[in-house]
């Protein structure tokens, strides 16, 4: 769930690959996530937006999977 993962995300520092596709994750973790070190992000097929894809900005993204996500146009990649 989006609150597990933000609960958990304090706990793992120097976490550098995270794969939450395919799940009901939405722009609300994406927030908590401009704050750690992910180099490797996939977010296949989850309820993220445009809105929350500009959350990550703050990121250096080696890697962005954005497959089949409904919510995102092409303004923020």
């Amino acid at each position: 769930t989006s609150e597990g993962l933000k609960a958990s995300l304090s706990r793992f520092p120097k976490l550098k690959s995270l794969d939450i596709g395919e799940t009901q994750i939405d722009d609300s973790v994406l927030v908590n996530l401009a704050s750690t070190k992910i180099e490797d992000l996939n977010l296949l097929r989850t309820a993220v937006t445009s809105v929350g894809i500009a959350e990550l900005s703050s990121l250096a993204l080696t890697r962005l999977n954005l497959d089949d996500i409904r919510g995102v146009d092409d303004s923020v990649i």
